[in-house]
């Protein structure tokens, strides 16, 4: 069709239905034709009245159940026409833009990048896990960590053990993001885990100054500018409950206490 200002009909195609925007089905596609019994869709889209002849190849069929007959014609970009060819308005394409933003998500997905690696208990040289922050806006990205991985020489966790996991968020965006991060655990042994999650800043200045269980622990509103990253340090302790160390100590002793730390990072690009 050639350049026009289009008009947009109140419809809008949704996989195989067509639904007004009251989310009304008006409409089903089944192959190349469109059928409807709607009499107000029907007249809508074959009462062309715009001067322009149809000049992209067919797409659909629009079908009147009741009168047994096709009313109007569909092109491949969606503008309806009625049977003389004239142009009457255009079907928002809903199925077109739902596969771009899955197809974005999945392209997010797949270009986060997670190098996973032990790191000492105390360094002044960190070396964090990092972490890219999804690229799309609203974007939330989860992962798994085992803080029971090997820490230098130490191959026993047991109560009262207290370690630090450090980790980066990287923002490779041209803007700058707020960040919120939330932790929860997968804890199969009721180990009394707790933890302080704080930014490993040099002035060591804390959000979090108490130990609290994974699924109470919480950052928000947090700044990265563009092109740039923050570091985060994760302290864990387990902690001496008085009542089940010794079961507890056998259990990490014969190696059976797996305790994982699920990060989610919720991002929102910011517009300045």
């Amino acid at each position: 069709m050639r350049n026009i200002d289009k008009k947009i009909l109140s419809y809008y195609l949704y996989f195989r239905t067509i639904k007004d925007y009251d989310k009304k089905v008006v409409a089903r596609v089944k192959g190349n034709t469109i059928l409807s019994n709607d009499e107000e869709f029907l007249e809508n889209v074959s009462s062309g009245k715009y001067g322009l002849q149809m000049d992209e190849s067919l797409k659909y069929n629009i079908y009147s159940i009741k009168n047994n007959k096709v009313v109007a014609k569909v092109d491949k970009h969606l503008n309806t026409y009625s049977l003389n060819g004239v142009y009457s308005g255009t079907l928002y394409d809903m199925t077109k833009f739902l596969r771009i933003v899955v197809g974005c998500i999945v392209l997010a997905l797949i270009t986060i990048c997670l190098v996973f690696t032990n790191i000492a208990k105390t360094s002044s040289d960190v070396k964090p896990i990092s972490l890219i922050v999804s690229e799309i806006d609203g974007g939330i990205v989860s992962t798994e960590w085992n803080i029971f991985g090997k820490y230098k020489d130490d191959k026993v966790i047991y109560p009262g053990k207290k370690g630090e996991y450090y980790f980066e968020l990287i923002n490779k965006n041209s803007k700058a993001l707020n960040i919120d991060i939330n932790l929860d655990e997968v804890n199969e042994y009721s180990i009394p885990m707790i933890f302080k999650l704080n930014l490993h800043e040099s002035d060591n200045s804390n959000i979090n100054d108490y130990y609290v269980p994974a699924n109470s622990l919480e950052l928000n509103n947090i700044y990265i500018p563009a092109n740039s990253s923050r570091i985060f340090k994760l302290e864990w302790y387990w902690k001496n409950s008085g009542t089940n160390d010794k079961d507890d100590t056998q259990i990490a002793s014969t190696g059976l206490a797996t305790y994982t730390v699920k990060i989610t990072v919720k991002s929102v690009l910011v517009y300045e």
